[in-house]
C-alpha cells in the first residue's frame, strides 16, 4: 500500500473506530470501492493506535483498571476490584472467539455475500441502536454485575461478523441493560483496549511463527495517525453523547444499509 492508502486508512479507522458504525466494514468498502488492496494485519495494527488514543483519553479510568488488578492480586475488595472484573468478564467472550475465529476473519473477503452480510448487520444494529436509545434508565457502572458484563462481552463477540460495529454492539447492550448513557459509551471504548491488545499479540504471534510479518515505518506512521485521530474523534462523541441521543446513527446505519443494498443488488443478479 502507498503512503497515501496506508494514512487513507489510518484516517478512517480513528474517525469511524468511536462512531457505532464499524470502521473495519467502511474501511473494507472504501478499499473495494477505490480499487485499494486489503492488509487485516494493518487494520489489526491500526486498532493498537485508537486503543492507545482510548488509553490517553480516558487515563483516569485506565489507572483505576490497573489498581483494580494490583488490589485482586492483593486480595483486596475495592470499587477498582469490581471495575476490573467487569473488564474481565466483559473481554473473555471475545478473545476466546477471536483465538477460534483467527483464520475465518483473516480470509474473509469483500465479495457480493460479504457485502449482503455488511448490508444486513448494519440494517439490524442500527434498529437496535434505535430502539435502545428509547430506554430511559441511568443505572451507573459499579451496579452492573458480573454476569451482565459477561453478556456485554458475548455480544461483542459479533464484531467478528461484517457490518457489526464493536462500540455500535456493546453501546447498544449496555443501554437494554439499564446503562446511563455515558457510561454505556466509556465501558464500551475501555472494552477496545485489551480486545486490540490481545488481537494484536495473537496476529504477531502467528506473523512470527510463520516468518511472514510485514510491519515497516509506514505502519507506525499508520498506527500513530489513527491514534492522534482516534483523540480527537473521542472528544467530540463524549461531547456529543452529553446533549444528545445516538439515535442519528442508528438512522444512517439503516439508508447505509438501503444504499449498500442498491450498490449490490446488479452485483448479486450476476454472481
Amino acid at each position: 500500500m502507498s503512503f497515501f492508502s496506508l494514512s487513507m486508512v489510518a484516517l478512517i479507522q480513528g474517525l469511524t473506530e468511536f462512531l457505532p458504525i464499524s470502521s473495519s466494514g467502511h474501511i473494507i468498502l472504501i478499499q473495494s470501492l477505490f480499487g485499494m488492496s486489503f492488509n487485516i494485519n494493518y487494520d489489526i495494527a491500526l486498532h493498537l493506535g485508537t486503543a492507545g488514543g482510548v488509553c490517553c483519553y480516558f487515563y483516569k479510568d485506565m489507572g483505576q483498571l490497573f489498581q483494580g488488578a494490583i488490589h485482586t492480586l492483593k486480595g483486596t475488595p475495592s470499587p477498582e476490584r469490581t471495575f476490573f472484573f467487569q473488564v474481565v468478564c466483559a473481554t473473555l467472550p471475545v478473545v476466546c472467539c477471536g483465538f477460534f475465529l483467527e483464520k475465518w476473519v483473516g480470509s474473509a473477503t469483500a465479495t457480493p455475500q460479504w457485502f449482503m452480510i455488511f448490508g444486513v448487520s448494519h440494517l439490524v444494529c442500527g434498529a437496535l441502536l434505535w430502539i435502545s436509545e428509547n430506554r430511559h434508565q441511568n443505572t451507573p457502572l459499579p451496579l452492573i454485575s458480573y454476569t451482565q458484563s459477561l453478556v456485554v462481552g458475548a455480544f461483542q463477540s459479533l464484531a467478528f461478523f461484517p457490518g457489526i460495529s464493536r462500540l455500535g454492539i456493546c453501546f447498544t447492550v449496555g443501554r437494554l441493560m439499564g446503562l446511563s448513557r455515558l457510561d454505556a459509551q466509556k465501558f464500551s471504548l475501555i472494552l477496545m483496549v485489551p480486545t486490540s491488545v490481545a488481537a494484536a499479540t495473537l496476529k504477531g504471534f502467528l506473523c512470527l511463527q510463520k516468518g511472514n510479518g510485514e510491519a515497516s515505518l509506514l505502519w507506525i506512521w499508520g498506527v500513530f495517525l489513527s491514534g492522534v485521530v482516534g483523540v480527537a474523534a473521542i472528544h467530540f462523541m463524549v461531547a456529543w453523547t452529553k446533549r444528545f441521543t445516538w439515535k442519528i446513527f442508528g438512522i444512517y446505519r439503516m439508508i447505509f444499509a438501503a444504499l449498500v443494498f442498491l450498490w449490490i443488488s446488479p452485483l448479486m443478479a450476476c454472481y
